[in-house]
């Protein structure tokens, strides 16, 4: 089991949210250079909202006083690791001062709810993977992208917000 923060903070003084991700180093044991929410393995006794906290402030830095919790998603099962995730949906005021653990985070990435809300957000990427060929959906963010469990976590955080999804093609 694991858990994970969907951060999501006060962007700008002109009442946009953002949302508040993080960019896997090369050094940690899954999901390397991967686009993800601040998280990890619960620990004996935890609940996922004292894993996401906790996580969060191993993570970033960031006290687990400041995000107010509002809820969990959907739990969601990753293959990849065999974990899980339960997502925990928290609110800040505004961004906090972030210090990022440098063994776990290469960057910080602050995204603007709006430009996942904006029609066109979703794009399609052809992957092959163990021979097979896939079409990944996902959503380009300056110089990477958010697929997989972290995307599907966005996507139904933006649609509890009223995000209809991507347009059908």
């Amino acid at each position: 089991m694991a858990a994970v923060l969907v951060p999501v903070y006060a962007y700008d003084q002109n009442g946009r949210a953002g949302l508040l991700l993080t960019e896997r180093t090369d050094d940690v044991e899954a999901h390397r250079g991967q686009v993800s929410f601040p998280g990890g393995v619960r620990e004996a006794g935890e609940t996922p909202e004292q894993t996401a906290l906790r996580e969060t402030q191993e993570e970033l830095g960031i006290s687990p006083e400041i995000p107010r919790v509002l809820g969990r998603l959907s739990q969601l099962w990753i293959p990849a690791t065999g974990y899980t995730v339960t997502p925990i949906v928290g609110i800040m005021d505004g961004l906090p001062d972030i210090v990022p653990n440098p063994r776990e985070v290469a960057r910080v990435i602050e995204v603007p709810l709006d430009d996942l809300l904006a029609p066109g957000a979703v794009r399609q990427k052809a992957r092959t993977e163990d021979g097979r060929w896939y079409e990944i959906p996902y959503f380009p963010l300056d110089d990477s992208w958010l697929w997989g469990a972290t995307a599907m976590m966005t996507a139904e955080f933006l649609t509890l917000l009223g995000w209809s999804g991507p347009e059908a093609h």
